[in-house]
């Protein structure tokens, strides 16, 4: 991205965002036909067969077989929706940390900059708060919105689960969950809007730090805050699937 002013080359995590949360919605699209179709055969099978344990292979009636294609197709939709919300939080990460360099840099100077770079986002985001003569970062909504995207962003690039603590990899990976969010739509999508909203939030404070003009268009952000008001229309059911979409 170029002006008279300055200059600043992105690494199009931005566009990866955006493209990822497309598939997000074609995946919540299919499955808004296919959940409510798989939901009624398990429920006629369970009324007919209440001991059965709701597994396909012991699916006393074989009636669930005569769906693959509906359930290969329910499988890839909601490998989509966690694939594509997944990739969306680690893209939107990548380009509040580009942005968030763009601005000291323009904000601080080159040789600061520099000097800084190693520090995390919210030193960084206190540097500019100070800068600007602004009251405390630390403790403020901004700075939880911050934290929030970094300890998610911090924990998934290490291989650890963003929903459990970090510190030990016992608490981490060993402690079984009722509902991993992994393994539950809902869950990831109620996780991806949250934190998504952090990275508005955070992105939005970026903004409100940045000294220089020129910077206005790099934090101009419109895809996430649609897609958060688009996400929040589909109605789920405990386990994760999809039971209406408000009009």
């Amino acid at each position: 991205m170029t002006n008279d002013k300055m200059y600043w080359r992105f690494n199009g995590a931005y566009e990866v965002l955006k493209w990822s949360l497309e598939h997000v919605f074609e995946g919540l699209d299919q499955l808004t036909t296919l959940h409510p179709k798989i939901t009624k055969i398990w429920a006629d099978i369970q009324q007919q067969y209440p001991g059965w344990d709701g597994s396909i292979p012991n699916d006393p009636t074989g009636r669930i077989l005569d769906h693959e294609k509906e359930l290969r197709g329910m499988r890839a939709a909601e490998n989509a929706v966690k694939c594509g919300t997944r990739t969306a939080i680690c893209m939107a990460a990548i380009h509040f940390e580009t942005t968030l360099n763009a601005v000291c840099y323009y904000s601080l100077g080159g040789v600061a900059t520099e000097g800084i770079e190693r520090l995390d986002w919210l030193a960084k985001m206190e540097l500019l708060s100070a800068y600007k003569h602004q009251k405390a970062f630390r403790g403020s909504e901004p700075y939880k919105a911050t934290r929030a995207l970094q300890d998610w962003r911090n924990a998934f690039m290490h291989g650890k689960n963003p929903d459990r603590p970090a510190n030990k990899l016992k608490d981490n990976h060993l402690v079984k969950t009722a509902a991993p969010v992994s393994l539950n739509t809902r869950l990831v999508v109620e996780d991806a809007i949250t934190i998504l909203e952090c990275f508005m939030q955070a992105m939005g404070h970026l903004k409100f730090l940045n000294t220089s003009p020129e910077m206005d268009l790099i934090v101009d952000e419109t895809a996430v805050p649609e897609f958060a008001t688009r996400m929040k229309k589909y109605i789920f059911m405990e386990d994760g699937r999809i039971d209406s979409v408000h009009p």
